[in-house]
């Protein structure tokens, strides 16, 4: 044991050895020389460097210089260099794209030059990236990018002694791309990460793109789905003069189709082919063809299940599709010969019998080969082919640093030196959290006669792209890119380009200058691109004019109408307005550049883009709310996945089954068993269709085909179960016997008994499926028309009269800020806390009052309801006011200034606690801070957009015909009850009712209550409130129509061919069915208790695949929901009728024994007797029973 611990610390010796690295005392000061020198260097390096300010030489096209006679540097060149490109997933649905991406970015900085030899040999350092200035790089189309970086390590950049700057960023990028899924699974996409300067002018810098070695080899760039045949660079020429080029990291891509071919092609291609050999082998038994058909569509349909949750829903329909549906051709094809070769047969039989009867010959060897290769054998084989032929046909169907002259140098130092000063100037004075805005307009405390305003604030939005990426109709939530253009006119920052050497535009970071704050409407959720180490770029022109370029991913909630689905159009946009500012101190207009993509590019897999354009709209009739700038997209559905997996099989089934009900239709019990079977195959669909289709009120137009098709279906039922008794009737009553002899050599005859009743309506019912089918397609024959809306100029000029006013404003501005903030602390609570001390004399002071919030809410938008979670989303806007007395002042003495605008980070907010949430999500940037007002009387307040979720108690017995009522509670728990008071309003909101729910979910009620609180510690809550009901289209159409057809078929199922049991049957030879009869075969007891328990099998078998569309919604509670008392209910009406089956023919057999055991005479029957004959005791129970089902079915409304 020794030795082992003595190993042990020896090993440890060694460890630190190696971990401690010594240095020797020669190798000490060569290290503290490189540390002093480095220091040195770092001290004249960022003495005067300002990271803040660019390094783009901006003079290139300048009007205010001399360009004959100036000889400008180079422009910058950004040089990207591709270190990884690895494909990480692919969403075909939205055309997402995610990569890895890391590239090498490089640049030159004039300002980091220096000599090596001046400073010990260094000819290179590392810096960390937020102490230099860094281009702001925009990777277009992108979804998200993710940034791996931490405040405690900042990220890091070299500088090399010629000035060449450079930095590694590692990302995760999820872009959007054009995908052509027409080979699924075998397709092949090309897809990459495209990067772009888009805020400054393509004059003054070229981008380059390089690709370095990449440390892994192809076969490690995919995953598991997907294979990489290729990685690249190429450059993309913009159309737009204003737009450099842009450089795409390109990856080349192909799916592997393993899953697809062992899980769908192959069970595919055998199922037809079994389906094809049972077809066409005893070829005369109709009934067990239309059986292979329903097994043969119900198989696909388990494979349709698997597909439908990977198959793009795309307006080109995939390859597998197509593949899906031929097959399912075929096997229909093959069943409609094997329907008449039976009846052409019979009739060349008796043909030959009525020609030849009586001649015998000896057979030829060519009638021996005719008999022996049947017909239906060479048509096999033939089906067979097209088969083969069609699972082959889709296997094949995939097919540097720059040296400077003196004259340059100079040039580059005489910018850079007039760009510093200007930024001096620019700057010297300039506090970006003092507003721009102009308040005067209405201001009570000037004579408004004698003062000539500058014009209003005005904001140019303009759009630069508007791409739809998803669409969740149950949420009503559309996820948009939306990358904008936003110009204003800030006064403070003007200059004379002549005074600074002819520029007339820079660049700054977003940071350094004062920003309207911009609310997107009805935002369920604002993605901005940014990183705390490379700060997003504004730019300034020497007329004030201040702009900035932004990418988003905006999700936004539209009031959907789904009732045409999947036929389906929508118009919905993002809105973007000022809710902070009074609507007469500004002016906002939204304009569209010309897009970079057509039409085509702007949706994505599932759904088509028709129209792009702005349009403004007044949301509020308050006069404080200015309008509201809308970017609307115009987007239909490609309802080619639902045609060819929803409708397409569904009307095959139904197809099937109308045949199946009017052949052979002797036979009820088998009618029974085709109309159960029909009910599980459209269950199926409806597994498929489950996930899609929205919990709307109005039930979507797929839904009511499936129910007519249902209705249809069982119309053909009851049809084929009464015209048996109907036949049988006519057949005892020897009036009507009378009436039907006729001339069997007329033609009428022969027509009359050629055409059966039942062909007639099988012909009727079979025309109503195909209506049924075709109407879908009729209320999509519209096409609307729109025209795009022109844009405008911008131009914001004042007089010198205006110029003075708005001088005097600033100046005025200025110095209330000062004097409001030269002593302000906003860490200090303005709450005052000595109403109940202990310490003062309380009978001697004077209190102030407490302070009063008031929360006004704006808006209470339903977006979502987890019943599970019992989790309810809301949009909740609210704008909170309050008292600060630090922060009063008298207008007179401030030009009249009588409120201003304020970062929010600049005042002391009080905290306000939204109770029992979830989740609360608020949309900001770092770069641009929310906004708070502030009055002269000290009323300070600010406007807030969030998502909510909260924590409610959901009483979900009556699901689906469940209401609730839920809100959002707010308070204040941090502070004592008598310090605060805390009141709660509500403004007129700007939608109606009918628009502020969802799909599922329609609001009948929002208001505003007050909640006492338990303790005395504690104020009151103010709870905003929203009563909501749930609209249960959804569950009737898919659940309980369906579980009441299912239990009523089977029920009929149960009770009928019950007087059979223990009876003699025979085969009648002319109809092919059996009959009672004195001699032949008896219905065996067992082989009767088969069947019915095989019913009752196949009911609970079909009310599983309802669960498995209910499973997900039905909530896990203590008191199971009603829906859930319904099937349960169903489930025990069944079992009580199978029960009642197995007793009676028990029963009845003790019952005729017993008769024959007793010597009882029996004459004439009377008129009693014949009816209780007639209606025997199972017709009773069968009622009673159907009555139970229907009272379930209707008590659940009531």
């Amino acid at each position: 044991m020794s030795k082992f611990y003595l190993l042990v610390l020896i090993w440890n010796l060694m460890s630190n050895l190696v971990m401690s690295q010594e240095m020797t005392k020669a190798e000490m000061a060569t290290y503290n020389k490189f540390l002093s020198d480095q220091k040195r260097l770092w001290d004249d390096l960022f003495k005067n460097y300002d990271a803040t300010v660019s390094a783009i030489y901006t003079l290139h096209k300048s009007q205010w210089i001399n360009q004959n006679t100036t000889i400008h540097p180079p422009i910058t060149e950004l040089t990207l260099t591709m270190g990884m490109l690895k494909l990480v997933d692919v969403v075909e649905v939205e055309e997402k794209i995610v990569f890895l991406f890391d590239y090498i970015a490089q640049w030159t900085d004039h300002r980091l030059k220096w000599n090596p030899l001046e400073y010990g040999g260094i000819s290179h350092m590392y810096v960390p990236q937020k102490q230099i200035w860094l281009p702001e790089i925009t990777i277009a189309d992108a979804h998200e990018v993710k940034f791996f970086e931490s405040d405690d390590a900042p990220r890091t950049a070299w500088v090399h002694y010629n000035g060449s700057v450079g930095f590694y960023t590692a990302t995760v990028s999820s872009v959007i791309c054009q995908l052509d899924v027409f080979k699924f699974p075998l397709d092949e996409h090309e897809c990459g990460v495209s990067v772009l300067f888009h805020t400054y002018f393509p004059n003054e810098y070229v981008i380059k793109s390089g690709m370095e070695q990449i440390g892994k080899p192809m076969s490690e760039l995919g995953n598991g789905e997907w294979k990489v045949t290729y990685v690249g660079v190429s450059e993309l020429k913009s159309n737009d003069p204003n737009l450099g080029s842009v450089q795409r990291f390109v990856a080349r891509f192909q799916r592997n189709p393993g899953f697809y071919v062992a899980l769908v092609m192959i069970p595919a291609f055998f199922i037809n082919l079994l389906s094809i050999i049972a077809l066409f082998l005893n070829i005369e038994d109709i009934g067990e063809k239309i059986t292979v058909g329903l097994t043969n569509i119900m198989a696909m349909t388990f494979i349709l299940v698997i597909l439908a949750a990977e198959m793009p829903k795309t307006a080109k329909l995939p390859l597998l599709a197509i593949y899906v549906i031929v097959g399912l051709v075929i096997v229909m094809t093959s069943i409609v010969v094997a329907l008449i070769l039976p009846g052409i047969r019979k009739y060349q039989e008796k043909k030959r019998k009525s020609e030849g009867e009586g001649k015998t010959g000896k057979e030829t060897r060519i009638q021996k080969l005719y008999n022996w290769l049947r017909i239906e054998y060479v048509l096999m084989f033939i089906f067979q082919v097209a088969n083969l032929d069609e699972y082959v046909e889709i296997l094949l169907a995939s097919g540097a640093y720059m040296l400077f002259d003196e004259h340059i140098v100079a040039t580059y130092d005489k910018f850079l030196a007039d760009q510093k000063r200007l930024w001096d100037d620019l700057f010297k004075g300039y506090d970006p959290t003092i507003s721009a805005i102009y308040t005067l307009h209405k201001s009570q405390w000037i004579n408004q006669n004698k003062t000539i305003h500058p014009p209003i604030t005005e904001l140019k939005l303009t759009m630069a792209m508007l791409k739809l990426v998803d669409v969740v109709e149950v949420e009503e939530k559309i996820t948009f890119l939306f990358d904008y253009i936003a110009e204003y006119t800030d006064y403070r920052l003007k200059w004379n380009p002549l005074e600074y050497g002819g520029i007339s535009h820079i660049y700054v970071p977003q940071r350094a200058i004062w920003l309207p704050e911009i609310t997107i409407a009805d935002a369920h959720e604002v993605k901005f691109f940014e990183s705390d180490d490379a700060p997003r770029t504004a730019w300034i022109n020497y007329n004030g004019t201040a702009g900035f370029y932004t990418s988003t991913v905006s999700s936004v909630i539209c009031q959907l109408d789904v009732f045409k689905f999947p036929m389906d159009q929508h118009e919905c946009g993002v809105s973007v307005l000022f809710h902070t500012y009074f609507a007469d101190e500004y002016e906002i207009k939204g304009v569209m550049e010309p897009l970079a993509k057509p039409l085509s590019q702007l949706g994505n897999g599932e759904w088509k883009v028709t129209y792009i354009g702005v349009a403004e709209e007044d949301i509020s009739d308050s006069a404080n709310i200015g309008s509201t700038q809308k970017f609307i997209a115009r987007f239909q559905r490609n309802p080619g996945f639902y045609v060819a997996l929803v409708m397409i099989p569904a009307f095959f089934i139904n197809f099937l089954s109308i045949i199946a009900l009017f052949i052979n239709i002797e036979n009820v019990g088998e009618k029974i068993t085709v109309g159960l079977t029909n009910i599980m195959a459209m269950t199926f669909i409806l597994v498929i269709l489950a996930a899609d289709l929205p919990k709307t009120a109005r039930i979507p137009l797929l839904a009511i085909y499936v129910i007519v098709g249902l209705i249809i279906v069982m119309a053909s039922i009851a049809v084929v179960l009464i015209l048996p008794f109907v036949r049988k009737y006519q057949k005892k009553n020897k009036n009507i016997q009378e009436e039907q002899k006729l001339d069997k050599n007329s033609w009428f005859g022969k027509f009359w008994k050629w055409i059966r009743i039942e062909y007639v309506f099988m012909f009727i019912f079979q025309v109503a499926n195909f209506v049924n089918f075709i109407i879908l397609f009729m209320f999509n024959l519209f096409v609307l028309i729109c025209t795009l809306m022109s844009g405008f100029v911008m131009s914001q000029e004042m007089t010198k009269d205006e110029m003075a006013t708005y001088n005097k404003f600033l100046a005025d501005q200025k110095r209330l800020w000062k004097d409001l903030f030269t002593d302000y602390d906003s860490t200090l609570s303005a709450i005052y806390t000595l109403h109940k001390s202990q310490w003062i004399d309380q009978n001697t002071t004077t209190h102030p009052p407490i302070t009063q919030l008031t929360l006004i809410m704006a808006m209470l938008k339903l977006v979502d309801v987890t019943e599970v979670e019992e989790k309810v989303t809301f949009i909740f806007d609210y704008s909170a006011e309050w008292t600060d007395h630090r922060l009063k002042w008298n207008p007179l003495e401030y030009g009249g200034i009588s409120h201003i605008y304020v970062p929010q980070k600049q005042i002391w907010l009080p905290e306000i606690t939204i109770a029992d949430a979830h989740e609360v999500k608020f949309f900001e940037s770092d770069d641009a801070p929310r906004t708070a007002w502030i009055n002269f009387n000290g009323t300070v307040g600010f406007y807030t957009s969030t998502v909510v979720s909260v924590i409610c108690q959901l009483d979900v017995f009556k699901f689906p015909m469940d209401e609730h009522e839920c809100g959002v509670s707010v308070l204040f728990h941090t502070y004592f009850a008598d310090e605060y008071g805390i009141k709660g309003e509500m403004e007129k909101i700007e939608k109606p009712l009918s628009q502020l729910g969802n799909g599922e979910w329609k609001v009948s009620h929002i208001g505003v209550a007050v909640q006492p609180a338990g303790n005395a510690d504690y104020a009151a809550t103010q709870r905003f409130i929203a009563r909501f009901q749930r609209n249960p289209g959804f569950y009737v159409a898919l659940v309980m129509v369906p579980a009441f057809f299912i239990n009523f078929l089977s029920i009929i199922a149960l009770f009928l061919n019950i007087e059979n049991v223990g009876e003699k049957v025979r085969k009648d030879r002319c109809r092919g069915v059996f009959v009672r009869s004195d001699r032949g075969r008896r219905t065996s007891l067992k082989q009767y208790f088969i069947e019915q328990i095989t019913v009752g099998l196949t009911n609970i078998m079909g009310m599983t695949f309802i669960l498995v569309i209910l499973a997900e919604d039905l909530p896990k509670t203590a008191r199971i929901p009603l829906l859930a008392i319904y099937v349960i209910v169903g489930l025990v009406i069944v079992m009580s009728s199978i029960v009642v089956v197995l007793i009676i023919p028990v029963v009845r057999k003790y019952q005729k024994k017993k008769k024959n055991n007793s010597k009882q005479k029996f004459g004439e029957s009377s008129k009693f007797e014949r009816l209780c004959n007639w209606i025997r005791i199972e017709f009773v129970l069968m009622f009673i029973f159907q009555a139970a089902n229907f009272i379930n079915f209707i008590i659940l409304f009531l």
